[in-house]
């Protein structure tokens, strides 16, 4: 049975060759992210302020400060910590009408990681690349985040290169990626992260003088490619106390515990990961079973089930930590398998399978009949609940009646108090005549000012009334109020019922008051 099994995926290695297949992945990519992308939806509201931010970058340069979050230090000193990214938008934002041109971006931008995958794939010769790239397509949760609107679907494009660069020890373009990395993307700590499990991989496993030199290599020139990109830059030395904060206080302490912020951080329970990757995870157990026995390229090996590991553990901490957990898993089950088949590690196990099927026949054709119907029931089932994500989230119109009503009947600069911090960017993109408190992440108010963080929340919750109008008033010297009426019921009664302010506007979806 097993020289048919190596001829069938040798044979379809030719189609896996041909370049026509980097044309079949990219278009199976493209009319998936497109079904997703087809409504005038945003899965997440930080689509709205990556658009505004190219089409002022556009205007005026890279921006320096951000007035609109005049509660947060953002406000005198601003990092643009994924600013090629918003280069890389201006034409799409600026060619077509912006949101539209975000949306064109992100089927281009994530149809795009998904045939890199598949060049890395078919660089360290994985036998059926092909299927493997289909089963990161299948991944429910790094599909909904790698089409998202947002920053990571480039940087993965960069980060596929770069695995391939350290691995393939191009050292050259690896300090050259790394200094652009950082000007992509505000995740560039990973890089480091990589080149740290390389440099260890390299040592404990090959344990020769060469081995370490090509870590030293890998760790030296990494570093020297982030600090170039760190320090020759337009936000340098700002940068630095931006990337604290970004870094080691909303990605490694992160106040989630202390404070309400985004989902993204909170992570994954075992048993919810598993029921959304389930398709992974039976490849990867596969792929357990014949890691043993693989003799070659051990570097290798270990390198992809350490990073695999790492992430997995990144993930059951936070849960945006899945866009790399899935890649890599998917990575290292597909180069060990095809590992396998090339040593022939598979004969044993494919004449024990014979065997069983041949004595077994009743319960060999069900376990296939399932397999069959269950596999496209959770792929259709994933696809379902992505596209309803999509489809039935943050509307192109969402809070714009209420911002042209800002905009038109207030002076430029006045501070709008507004009920959540998430409300910023949509508020934002449809009108920055206005300033706001608090957006991208809470972290910046509570670094910034504890007590005014409290504050803040104890109005948008409902719990203050007798400081009502000396928080909103004196404390964060707002003229009016913004009010999301879904979920903020608690807050706009105490507004109603305190004679310092006067409702101008409501619609179904908002409120805005006057502070009188």
């Amino acid at each position: 049975m097993y020289p048919k099994v190596k001829k069938f995926f040798l044979e379809f290695e030719l189609f896996n060759r041909h370049p026509l297949s980097y044309l079949a992945v990219f278009l199976v990519a493209l009319i998936l992210s497109s079904f997703f992308q087809a409504s005038p939806h945003f899965a997440d509201p930080d689509s709205f302020y990556h658009v505004k931010i190219s089409l002022l970058t556009s205007e005026l340069g890279p921006l320096n400060s951000l007035p609109w979050l005049s509660a947060t230090s953002l406000a005198g000193q601003f990092t643009d910590h994924h600013l090629l990214y918003h280069v890389a938008l201006i034409p799409f934002v600026k060619f077509f009408p912006p949101l539209v041109g975000m949306k064109i971006a992100s089927i281009l931008f994530a149809s795009l990681v998904i045939v890199v995958f598949y060049w890395l794939l078919q660089r360290f010769n994985v036998i059926g690349a092909f299927w493997f790239t289909l089963l990161l397509l299948a991944a429910n949760s790094f599909v909904f985040r790698i089409n998202l609107a947002k920053a990571q679907n480039l940087a993965f494009i960069f980060l596929f290169i770069y695995l391939y660069l350290l691995l393939k020890q191009k050292w050259p373009w690896l300090l050259a990626l790394s200094w652009i990395y950082v000007w992509l993307y505000g995740g560039w700590p990973i890089l480091l992260l990589l080149s740290l499990i390389y440099s260890a991989v390299m040592v404990f496993v090959n344990r020769d003088s060469q081995s370490l030199q090509r870590a030293i290599k890998a760790l030296g020139l990494t570093f020297l490619g982030l600090a170039a990109g760190l320090i020759i830059n337009p936000y340098f030395p700002q940068n630095v106390n931006f990337y604290l904060t970004q870094i080691w206080e909303i990605a490694v302490i992160n106040y989630k515990s202390t404070i309400g912020v985004g989902g993204e951080w909170y992570g994954y329970k075992p048993l919810n990961l598993l029921s959304n990757i389930s398709l992974v995870f039976s490849t990867m157990i596969v792929a357990l079973v014949f890691f043993p026995t693989v003799r070659q390229a051990k570097d290798i090996k270990w390198f992809l089930f350490v990073v695999m590991i790492v992430f997995y553990i990144l993930t059951l901490k936070s849960r945006r930590n899945v866009e790399y957990f899935v890649p890599f898993a998917i990575f290292w089950a597909g180069w060990v398998i095809s590992q396998a088949i090339k040593e022939k590690r598979f004969a044993g196990e494919f004449e024990l399978l014979a065997e069983f099927f041949g004595k077994y026949k009743l319960a060999s054709m069900l376990a296939v009949v399932f397999l069959a119907m269950s596999v496209p029931y959770i792929i259709t089932r994933d696809v379902y609940t992505i596209s309803t994500q999509y489809h039935h989230s943050f509307n192109f119109d969402k809070f714009k009646e209420a911002s042209a009503w800002l905009e038109h009947n207030s002076k430029p600069q006045t501070i709008v108090f507004h009920s959540d911090w998430d409300e910023f960017p949509i508020l934002f993109y449809h009108n920055h005549h206005n300033y706001y408190l608090v957006g991208l992440d809470p972290t910046f108010l509570f670094q910034t000012n504890p007590d005014k963080y409290w504050d803040w929340q104890q109005v948008t919750t409902g719990g203050a009334t007798e400081r009502l109008y000396d928080i909103i008033s004196q404390s964060f010297n707002a003229d009016y109020v913004f009010i999301d009426r879904l979920g903020h019921q608690a807050m706009q009664q105490n507004i109603e019922n305190n004679f310092h302010f006067k409702r101008v506007f409501q619609n179904q979806e908002s409120a805005v008051y006057q502070v009188l």
